[in-house]
């Protein structure tokens, strides 16, 4: 659809203005009839509970001046306040004749969670209820802040919440308490309103409601609004659809609404608006989803469990209740949560109170779904008394001490008083949460299979029909051992319980790629330990920072249903909901929607994945090439389904051909599109791997193949300065006469590959190869490997008989022309998300340690080649240098690995080039071709580093004889395929490395897809 910009009135538009003003006063916190979750910290004790003073609701907030210098606590659950410029914010409370405090402090957090906190002075000579307020102007710097490192601007980045309080005493040796009541938000200046209206509060398109598709525009405020702006939509793939301006005065307590064009395809929409009302400029970015939604369903799950984790304990009724509409309208069956042991029994000698549990569980029973319980979050006094850490020096080297034991007794107790009461609404239970993780199990390994046994016996006296699952495990084996209490956890712990679990409950964060071989390991576990149970994949996702929200949702279509190929039960995608806004918080990105209930594209994606597959039988895997993965299911009204996809995010196209076919083939995307495709004599060609599909094959008994032999092209085209080349694509007639096809090529750049076109006829069962001539040619632009633009790509087009026609891309692989000086412009670039790698576990207390962007990591290369000697310079941007290693090592501190590749050598070199703790300089290596020493080459390797802290770059300066690596003149003026990885540790392992391309950090070294340089 071409871009459409209109400027004008907004009373041009079709639109409606409300006639109803809005309340100007909102109530942001009033105690009701159960005591929110608070924390206080371990320092400054004190005590919150429920109470009534003068016939109102109120937190007791009571303390001994003696123990602590202030109270204070933070809310579990924090209160949002609607976005405002200018407001007063009203204190209901409560006080005592006698006072024993001189201030209240509200405390208010940011968007990044920076948080301050306005002071009340308290009038100690009045008693009984008492208002108190302050006025808010979130133009205006915070009086002072605190928070994460990085976040600490003083500025109010919207959204707002009450986040706490504080109390300041005035007896600084007396007992004293408070009561604290209501907090209430008079909107003196509002910020106009936003709101995408689609029909549901979750923001999802039915086909059929496109009329009431329409952007609400408000003011909350009390005067007058002047607004200009305009709003942008655009799709998953961010081509832009429409453009829209407007300006308009709108009054108080009005609204305007203005209908948005009908989208065309399924999938998500972003409508990105920009308004000025004269006092500044706001921005704001909401979505929709344009589906059929594949729920919610009444009947009990069955088949392969389609599943979402969320934290709806945290929030208030009506927020579960979204949260439950939104899992159900996607398709999911299964939620899974934590038992909320600390809300249901807050104190040892305290009634259990299972109705907490009990009416969050309707709410999702209400919506068709059944609850897979977590038996993790324990009330500190069931805490084991005799518990020893595992690393009692785990919080000081990463920020928290971990969880503790718990107490066995007491865990027995309430799993079975739990399961008791809970018999039949809880089938699925969980013994705990990645207990291979210290941060979440700080204790040993024999500890947790204590907990097992314990658990599978008071689940199976209170519900024998009940499945008894274990912990999830994070990983099968986790990257940082420091960070468990065993290393091989995983192991270990189900092999010394066995017979104590039913279900191998199994997690595996993070990209496809990283988690085929933990899955294949899993596997190969089960064999090894004589294993003939399930495994459920109960926790696996991974973060849409650094890679995106697509990625993010293929990589949902690619994780879910491997693990269905590899036989588990369910997969339970982490989580419903973001954490908060921070674009650069690993916690804050791995929802299918927002926190504030707008969709991604992975809800999108889920809801399609369930429509299609929705109780399916896994078939069979299919050989794919190199580097693709493709599957056969058979969805429940018989229609066969492929999908296919390439491991890594950024996979270039594939040709597919299916055989067998005698009925109608469809391309159906993540999102659900479907796209016809033509077929003859029993064959359909299929162009795959740049984007996850699935193949839907309908209205036939057998069976589709899938071959990959009747074209055969390469899979890039490289292209010399200097030179000519060729390439061959092949042709395979595998029917039983001869076919006449044609062939055409054409690069959307311009560059001229001969033939354009020719016919061929190619008899039955041959094979036909056609040559195309490349003539020598420079890069149209400055070489950028790894950036995220698509490089140009050749478009083929071959035709066999009459309806057999695939057109498929081949990218163009320039080769960079090495100049003999160092240039200005560097030669390669590594600084964008799709060139990086994370070894991090995804939990949260690692979340400081994912890649927060280039000033975080990065790196600029500038090679050069002179009189046989190759000089490479790589100036690291980083902004912690950490090297404790050496020799073999050091990739697992910050450093910088070299490989090169060329023609005729057999094998590759792999060096590294390190600025080590001391200040000098160390040159090592992994791999080298066969025949040359490798001490002596390295002897010749020339290698100077320095590290600038003020500017936070390191400088590695190598000059490197050709002959001394075995690559003579002639070769380096041909070509040699060349690597460079850098590797960051920040916490005394490696986190993360950005490479230049695939094959080189994760043990491969495999030198097709590098890039190739040529000496002048």
């Amino acid at each position: 659809m071409p871009i459409r910009r209109v400027v004008g009135y907004l009373a041009c538009l079709c639109l409606v203005v409300s006639t109803h003003a809005a309340s100007t006063t909102t109530v942001l916190f009033a105690p009701g009839e159960t005591m929110p979750r608070v924390g206080f910290p371990p320092v400054r004790p004190g005590k919150a509970e429920l109470a009534e003073y003068d016939g109102r609701k109120a937190i007791r907030c009571s303390w001994d001046a003696k123990e602590s210098e202030w109270y204070e606590f933070s809310f579990q659950r924090t209160y949002p306040l609607p976005d405002i410029y200018v407001g007063e914010i009203i204190v209901e409370l409560w006080q005592p004749a006698d006072c024993k405090a001189e201030a209240f402090n509200l405390r208010l957090a940011d968007r990044d969670g920076e948080t301050t906190q306005f002071t009340m002075l308290l009038d100690r000579s009045q008693s009984g209820w008492q208002s108190y307020s302050f006025e808010l102007d979130t133009a205006k710097k915070m009086p002072g802040s605190w928070g994460k490192e990085g976040t600490l601007n003083k500025h109010f980045d919207l959204p707002i919440r009450v986040a706490g309080v504080s109390i300041r005493f005035a007896d600084k040796e007396a007992a004293g308490e408070i009561g604290f009541g209501a907090v209430r938000l008079k909107s003196i200046l509002a910020q106009p309103s936003v709101e995408l209206v689609t029909g549901t509060p979750i923001h999802i398109l039915r086909p059929g409601d496109e009329a009431q598709l329409a952007l609400a525009i408000g003011n909350p405020g009390q005067g007058t609004l002047p607004l200009s702006g305009h709003y942008v939509i655009s799709d998953a793939w961010q081509s832009t659809l429409h453009d829209q301006a407007f300006s308009l005065a709108l009054p108080a307590g009005r609204s305007v609404s203005l209908p948005l064009p009908a989208p065309t395809k399924l999938g998500v929409y972003y409508v990105d608006i920009t308004l000025n009302d004269s006092r500044q400029e706001l921005s704001r970015r909401v979505s929709y989803s344009y589906m059929t939604p594949a729920g919610p369903t009444s009947e009990r799950p069955k088949g392969f469990l389609f599943g979402v984790q969320s934290h709806s304990w945290r929030f208030p009724v009506a927020e579960q209740k979204l949260e439950a509409q939104a899992m159900a309208l996607c398709g999911a069956k299964i939620r899974r949560c934590t038992s909320t042991w600390a809300q249901i029994q807050p104190t040892a000698d305290g009634e259990r109170n299972f109705a907490v549990f009990g009416d969050l569980l309707a709410i999702f029973e209400q919506q068709g779904l059944d609850s897979q319980v977590c038996f993790l979050n324990y009330p500190n006094w069931a805490r084991d008394p005799n518990w020893q850490p595992a690393n009692p020096d785990y919080g000081n080297r990463f920020g928290n001490r971990g969880r503790p034991m718990v107490d066995l007794k007491h865990y027995g107790d309430f799993v079975q008083a739990f399961m008791t009461q809970f018999r039949h609404r809880v089938t699925y239970v969980e013994s705990w949460n990645e207990p291979d993780l210290l941060s979440f199990a700080n204790f040993s390994v024999e500890n947790y299979i204590a907990i097992m046994k314990v658990f599978y016996e008071a689940v199976k006296k209170a519900s024998p029909e009940a499945r008894v699952m274990t912990g999830g495990y994070t990983a099968l084996k986790l990257p940082y051992p420091e960070r468990s209490s065993h290393p091989d956890h995983m192991a270990f712990s189900m092999a010394e319980a066995k017979g104590f679990y039913e279900i191998h409950a199994f997690h595996g964060h993070g990209s496809h790629a990283r988690y085929i071989p933990q899955i294949i390991g899993l596997r190969e576990l089960h064999h090894q330990l004589g294993l003939d149970i399930p495994w459920w994949a109960n926790e696996t996702a991974v973060s849409a920072i650094n890679i995106g929200e697509l990625a993010q949702a293929e990589t949902l279509f690619k994780k879910l249903l491997f693990s269905w190929a590899q036989g588990a039960m369910g997969y339970n995608w982490y989580d419903l909901r973001n954490d908060g806004y921070d674009p650069k918080e690993n916690e804050h990105n791995f929802g299918l929607i927002t926190k504030d209930f707008y969709p991604k594209q992975a809800y999108a994606t889920y809801n399609a994945l369930v429509t299609l597959y929705r109780e399916a039988k896994y078939l069979r895997e299919y050989a794919t090439p190199e580097g693709m993965q493709a599957y056969l299911f058979q969805a429940a009204n018989g229609d066969f389904l492929l999908p296919s996809w390439c491991i890594d995010f950024k996979g270039e196209e594939r040709l597919l051909t299916l055989s067998g076919i005698n009925g109608s083939v469809h391309a159906v995307d993540i999102f659900g599109n479907e796209t016809a495709i033509t077929s003859d004599q029993g064959l359909a060609f299929i162009a795959a791997g740049k984007a996850p599909m699935t193949i839907r094959v309908s209205g036939q008994q057998q069976q589709p193949d899938l071959v990959s032999d009747i074209i055969s092209a390469p899979q890039d085209i490289t292209i010399h300065p200097h030179r000519a080349g060729t390439f061959a694509l092949s042709l395979h007639n595998p029917t039983a006469g001869p076919l006449r096809g044609t062939v055409s090529v054409r690069s959307d750049n311009g560059y001229a590959i001969t033939p354009a076109e020719l016919a061929v006829d190619i008899a039955a069962g041959t094979t036909r190869q056609i040559d195309f001539n490349t003539p020598p040619s420079a890069a149209p632009t400055p070489a950028a490997i790894g950036a995220l633009a698509t490089p140009p790509q050749a478009q083929i087009t071959v035709a066999l008989g009459e309806k057999l026609r695939q057109q498929f891309s081949v990218p163009l692989r320039y080769l960079t022309v090495i100049g003999k000086d160092l240039p200005e412009t560097p030669t390669f670039v590594l600084k964008d998300s799709a060139q990086l790698h994370s070894t991090v576990v995804n939990e949260p207390g690692s979340s400081h340690l994912f890649w927060k962007g280039p000033q975080d990591l990065s790196a600029a290369i500038r090679l050069a080649c002179k009189d046989g000697v190759l000089t490479a310079q790589v100036v690291v941007t980083d902004d912690k240098h950490s090297q404790p290693f050496t020799g073999r090592d050091a990739w697992k501190g910050d450093s910088v690995q070299l490989a090169i590749a060329t023609p005729g050598q057999d094998g590759s070199w792999e060096i590294g080039l390190t600025h080590l703790a001391n200040g000098g300089s160390e040159v090592t290596a992994w791999a080298a071709p066969k025949g040359i020493e490798i001490s002596a080459a390295l002897a010749q390797i020339i290698l100077t580093t320095t590290r600038d802290d003020e500017r936070m770059t390191t400088t590695y300066a190598a000059t490197l004889p050709l002959a001394a690596l075995g690559i003579d003149a002639t070769a380096a003026q041909h070509g040699i395929a060349l690597n460079v990885l850098v590797n960051d540790n920040d916490a005394g392992s490696r986190e993360s490395f950005l490479v230049i391309a695939p094959g080189l950090g994760r043990g491969d070294n495999n030198s097709s897809r590098y890039p190739v340089i040529c000496c002048e």
